[in-house]
């Protein structure tokens, strides 16, 4: 916080901004935008390419929808936004809303107002810090630090409310806003606080309760009149843009409402009626989102490591948090009750000013220097390299022994010296290893340095910059399909890998890509995101898919789907079911067969190699399907709840991983499927040939050679979030930081 004159606390949000304006000592004072302490985060171009921001973006998209977007910050990967054929970079975009905030803040204070504290998931890595940093500069601002959400919570709690957090005591933050979810672990320390354990869901938030009350709707309005209800839901001219705008905002200001009252009414254009929704009603339909909430919370507090007597506090922040039954829910997972704070959405700009200086996070990214000239070394006689281990999961290290012999003035011994030369050597060796790109431990760890020749490395080949995962090879390899911006999916031609080339732009209308496959042929592509229907494509002309179809009937989403060996069975896993769609002529998709059995969603779905079995998975059970009989799979026993699932080729192996974070080799050989190995994982995939398995961790993919048995020796490491192989089983793509990297395993 500046020493002198003002600083704007700001917050930016997914659908709203807020900002507060404080001077050192003082009081902080919300900022005003038309009547409101939310600033709406949308931008649209005006007619004469003003990028306008806020509730006068809301008026423009009245007329220009096309050129609208409601939520720029959920494109913080994507490099740019394509507004009314306008591209835009994101930084521009960010730039616009936080002028906004500067301009007001320097209007209120009666100076410029050029210091500033953001705030920004705890999450973001350096790359994101950045651009919100040097937006924050182009919109004026001089001095810029960053401050992690749930420090920012933390200090709001304490400084604000005066709420008791001793040092060494534990807050949890569940931070639910509009777009996405968060959930904290902040312990108090001497000099601020320590982020223990942070677990964010982006497909979580109030917007995904919006969208499940419209579908519920739907179910009732578009069994009158199905044609009106298709014009309100997918909209093809400006009045019909305008309708559905008008219903999302009514939508959502009666469920602000419902958070004060027992029931209301939604206005639902084009029909001319006011459709009543109760509480109970809203409540229903939220749960599903609610409940994902909370398990990730109880989830982030185990990774913590912390019990419930260290924990001083629950604090409940960001707006969507007001729904009474958060709380409820909350308490009862914890046995700690929540703080209920009156205006959640103020507590992470106002407690952005307040933390103190040791909670400012770094944002600016090293410049890659010039690398050294090697200085020549003595020869080194070669040894014979040692054959791989299998890598077991370790357990934990037993802390050394004291050594009462060992020197206390500081001052190294002999063989202390020469081990850290050692240390100092392989620093040198790993960063030469970055220098081209690709992570240090990509390389066999089982090499030593004096082997006579070093096993190869992957090879990148190209960056596709503003595609993010999910992705998917085509069957030929030629083609790769991605997420993009704007919750499109963009087509890339791999003729040339090493020189993609993006051949087409894909706008499915969900609310987020979830995951997408193509047909053996590769001339169809099936799009499964948060939305009411699945999306079919006809891509044998890549530079033009045309839509053919859709998969219809879902009322919360499709989080999963699998196609058969043969191409004539999707499965697609939704709330508490999987249906299962004939697809032998995809231009007329029928659905076959409804499968129960889940109590949640089911956000994993897998075929095996041969088709004949069927493995579907939900946080409650990962249960095993015969599919002799398509139309009626066969239950064959159940392993326990999975959200990720991956059958090795040949059929002896099955891959999960839970939202616990645990993944599970599994020998299906056995009569009854037998755990063979555990590790860390929240993803799972296997390449199409061969027994190679990625996982994902932590933002990092890790890249396996799976022996018969389970026993696994690593072959390379990635940093990314996502990873998809293509057809040879060498290529991969790995996307995370608002790019996909293409690359080539040895």
């Amino acid at each position: 916080m500046a020493v002198d004159g003002f600083t704007v606390g700001i917050d930016f949000g997914t659908s709203t901004t807020v900002a507060v304006l404080a001077r050192a000592g003082g009081a902080a004072r919300p900022l005003v935008f038309d009547g409101s302490e939310l600033l709406p985060s949308a931008v649209c171009v005006g007619p004469d390419g003003t990028l306008l921001v806020g509730r006068d973006a809301l008026h423009a998209a009245r007329s220009h929808p096309g050129r609208f977007e409601p939520n720029p910050k959920r494109s913080v990967d994507d490099g740019s936004l394509l507004l009314g054929g306008t591209e835009i970079a994101v930084g521009d975009v960010f730039a616009a809303v936080l002028a906004r905030v500067v301009d007001e803040a320097g209007r209120v204070a009666g100076e410029p107002v050029r210091a500033a504290r953001l705030t920004c998931p705890a999450g973001w890595g350096p790359r994101r810090r950045q651009l919100l940093t040097t937006a924050a500069n182009a919109a004026g601002l001089a001095s810029v630090q960053l401050v992690a959400e749930p420090v920012a919570a933390a200090s709001y709690f304490v400084d604000v409310l005066d709420g008791r957090l001793p040092t060494g005591f534990c807050a949890v933050v569940y931070d639910f806003g509009a777009g996405t979810f968060d959930a904290s672990v902040v312990r108090r320390t001497v000099d601020g606080f320590d982020v223990l354990a942070d677990r964010g869901l982006p497909d979580a938030g109030g917007l995904d309760i919006d969208a499940a009350v419209v579908a519920h709707l739907g179910t009732v309005y578009a069994a009158r009149d199905p044609e009106r209800w298709a014009r309100l839901i997918r909209p093809v001219d400006g009045e019909d843009r305008r309708a559905s705008q008008q219903l999302w905002t009514d939508v959502r200001g009666a469920k602000e409402m419902l958070s004060r009252a027992s029931s209301t009414f939604v206005h639902v254009p084009l029909f001319g009626e006011d459709a009543p929704l109760g509480r109970a009603e809203l409540e229903t339909l939220s749960r599903p989102v609610l409940d994902r909430t909370v398990e990730a919370t109880r989830s982030v507090v185990r990774d913590a490591g912390v019990g419930t007597e260290a924990v001083a506090g629950v604090f409940l922040v960001g707006g969507s948090s007001r729904m009474p039954l958060a709380a409820t829910l909350l308490h009862r997972a914890l046995g700690l009750a929540p703080t209920v704070i009156e205006r959640p959405e103020l507590v992470v700009a106002e407690g952005g000013v307040r933390a103190p200086e040791s909670a400012v996070l770094v944002t600016q990214m090293p410049e890659p220097g010039p690398r050294p000239a090697p200085e020549p070394q003595p020869a080194v006689e070669p040894q014979p390299e040692p054959e791989p281990q299998p890598v077991r999961k370790p357990g934990p290290a037993p802390d050394p022994p004291a050594d009462p012999d060992a020197p206390r003035n500081g001052r190294l011994g002999p063989a202390f010296a020469a081990l850290a030369v050692l240390v100092l050597v392989l620093v040198a060796v790993v960063v030469a290893l970055q220098d081209d790109g690709a992570d240090p431990s990509s390389v066999n760890p089982t090499a030593t340095s004096g082997s006579p020749t070093q096993p190869a490395k992957p090879v990148r080949l190209a960056a596709l910059a503003g595609a993010v995962g999910p992705a998917v090879f085509a069957p030929d390899g030629r083609t790769l399909a991605t997420a993009g911006p704007n919750l499109g999916v963009l087509l890339w031609d791999l003729a040339d890998a090493a020189n993609p080339r993006r051949v087409a732009v894909i706008a499915p209308e969900v609310a987020s890509v979830n995951t997408m496959v193509f047909t053996p042929d590769g001339n169809t592509l099936v799009i499964a995101g948060q939305g009411t229907e699945g999306r079919v494509y006809n891509v044998a002309d890549r530079a033009r898919p045309v839509r053919v179809a859709a998969l219809s009937g879902y009322a919360q989403g499709l989080y999963d789907i699998a196609l058969s060996p043969d191409g004539r069975t999707l499965a697609t896993g939704t709330l508490r079911a999987v249906a299962l769609w004939d697809l032998a002529d995809p231009a007329r998709p029928v659905r076959i067969a409804t499968l129960s059995g889940h109590a949640g969603a089911v956000g994993a779905v897998a075929f095996s190699a041969d088709g004949t079995a069927m493995f579907t998975g939900s946080d409650d059970a990962t249960i095993r399907w015969t599919m002799s009989d398509r139309r009626q799979p066969v239950p064959a026993g159940s392993l326990p709840g999975s959200s990720s699932i991956a059958i090795c080729p040949d059929g002896g192996l099955l891959a999960t991983a839970d939202r616990a974070r645990t993944g599970t080799l599994w020998n299906l050989g056995a009569p009854t499927p037998a755990r063979v190995d555990s590790f860390d994982a929240t993803g799972v995939v296997f390449a199409p040939t061969g027994r190679t398995l990625a996982d994902v961790y932590s933002s990092a993919v890790f890249v396996w050679a799976v022996a018969a048995d389970g026993s696994r020796v690593l072959s390379a490491r990635f940093d990314g979030d996502s990873v998809a192989f293509g057809p040879d089983s060498r290529t991969i793509a790995v996307g995370g930081d608002g790019e996909t990297v293409l690359w080539r395993l040895p």
